[in-house]
């Protein structure tokens, strides 16, 4: 599914993400809600998964972002954000769109999208683009350590 060229704003750009961007990345995970990454986890991701890690720019900064990582089998869609002063004009369809492609061209044959059961928005998104709630699967999670008084919206 292509966005329609003339709902993205002005100019949108997307490119693979800079350390240098961080700060501006950041704000949009805060700004729309999601929790934010500290500066080292950003790094691992950044250095590992490259080709995958992509912001959505216009002039004025960073709008969108959102990274993909990839086992030599599948891929999973992680951590796609859209300022919401950017919602609804086919930023997040882009980056949906350019990572799919990127793990297509990797040979995955399959990928995995994560959101939380609150965000109806973004289930719209990828129920539209051929997502489907895997009923038969259940998400398990295990805390390894302690955590900080910032890392409280985790299960």
């Amino acid at each position: 599914m292509t966005p329609s060229k003339s709902k993205l704003p002005a100019g949108m750009k997307i490119r693979p993400f800079a350390m240098a961007d961080y700060e501006a990345a950041a704000r949009v995970w805060a700004d729309s809600g999601a929790d934010v990454d500290t500066h080292e986890q950003i790094r691992f991701i950044s250095r590992r998964y490259r080709d995958l890690f992509l912001v959505a720019e216009i002039k004025q900064g960073i709008i969108g972002i959102g990274y993909a990582t990839w086992d030599g089998r599948r891929g999973s869609i992680w951590r796609l954000s859209v300022h919401p002063d950017h919602q609804r004009r086919g930023v997040a369809q882009a980056l949906l769109n350019e990572l799919e492609k990127r793990l297509r061209d990797k040979g995955a044959t399959w990928v995995y999208l994560f959101t939380g059961i609150e965000n109806e928005i973004a289930q719209k998104l990828y129920e539209k683009n051929g997502y489907q709630p895997l009923d038969e699967c259940i998400t398990f999670c295990k805390l390894l350590v302690e955590k900080r008084r910032e890392d409280t919206r985790e299960p």
